[in-house]
């Protein structure tokens, strides 16, 4: 009995030493449960760049994964901080001269066009003609001589009133421009003008005294010039032209005549734009052969359009 005793004495004494023992074994080899565990396929970078576009940031990024399900990245941009760029233009107004029906005459006369020409040196007119009176006022123009159409009255078309009506509406429009440009003086000649509303204190102008140049880089340039009475280009000594530098353009010079235009009364010279007066216009005289030549139109509202030897082109 005593034995027995002294054996449950030794128990009780090894059983904290034996349970210490199987917990440092435990902890030496742990048990890991599957699930939880990550696993790490090995270590890869991955570099990623975007393509670079105007006003747009770029960056490049560098990534490490650490396994299939982390990973860390750092970006770096490398856009310019925005900036804002002011830019002033100068925009130049023109005057809008509307011609509507009327752009495609060369000459149209209220009262009737004539040409007499000495049938050797012709007259040719690249566009229509026309009168609001009947075809019979429009004489000397055999059809070989226009390239476009011969209207009158008593064609089919009323086209003709159309015309009239666009010219006369035209007209009306440059009287009413305010002046834009410093006076002149009447006489244009050996003068090089900018664009402009010209009008001068006399209400006439003339180009007798040398060649005018109308001068300007921008192409939608516009001359626009206001008579109260009459226009006369060319004299007794000869005749005179305009002439139209860099990016002048004939479709962008305009006459407004009070009363009646004379065109190189004496044969030749080169004019240019669209001559919309209340009376006659004239070009040369009977008896000149060298051809008077107008890169533009004549358009009379009140009275007749009369040429000898004249070449006429409408501008595009």
């Amino acid at each position: 009995m005593k034995t027995m005793k002294n054996y449950f004495k030794l128990g009780l004494i090894l059983m904290p030493l034996l349970l210490l023992i199987a917990i440092m074994v435990s902890c030496k080899n742990p048990v890991t449960s599957p699930q939880n565990t990550p696993t790490t396929v090995g270590t890869r970078t991955i570099t990623r760049t975007s393509t670079p576009v105007a006003n747009t940031p770029t960056f490049t990024g560098t990534a490490t994964q650490v396994s299939t399900r982390t990973v860390t990245m750092t970006r770096t941009s490398t856009m310019t901080p925005t900036s804002t760029v002011t830019t002033t233009a100068t925009v130049s107004s023109y005057p809008a001269v509307v011609l509507g029906a009327a752009a495609a005459f060369g000459a149209f006369g209220a009262a009737g066009v004539t040409n007499t020409d000495d049938g050797t040196t012709l007259t040719h007119i690249i566009g229509d003609i026309g009168t609001t009176g009947a075809l019979s006022t429009i004489t000397g123009f055999p059809a070989a001589q226009v390239s476009g159409t011969i209207w009158g009255s008593d064609s089919v078309s009323t086209i003709v009133t159309t015309v009239f009506n666009n010219a006369t509406t035209a007209y009306n429009y440059m009287v009413g421009l305010p002046v834009t440009a410093t006076d002149p003086g009447a006489e244009l000649g050996t003068l090089t003008l900018p664009p402009g509303t010209y009008a001068t204190a006399s209400g006439a102008f003339t180009i007798t005294s040398g060649n005018l140049t109308l001068d300007s880089t921008d192409p939608n340039a516009v001359w626009v010039f206001q008579m109260a009475t009459t226009l006369q280009v060319g004299d007794g000594t000869g005749p005179k032209s305009v002439i139209l530098l860099h990016q002048a353009q004939a479709k962008n010079v305009y006459w407004q005549v009070g009363s009646a235009a004379t065109i190189n009364a004496a044969g030749g010279g080169t004019m240019v734009g669209t001559i919309i007066s209340s009376a006659y216009i004239h070009f040369s005289t009977a008896g000149y052969t060298v051809p008077t030549v107008l890169n533009g139109r004549a358009l009379s509202l009140a009275a007749a359009v009369t040429m000898v030897t004249t070449d006429i082109t409408v501008p595009q």
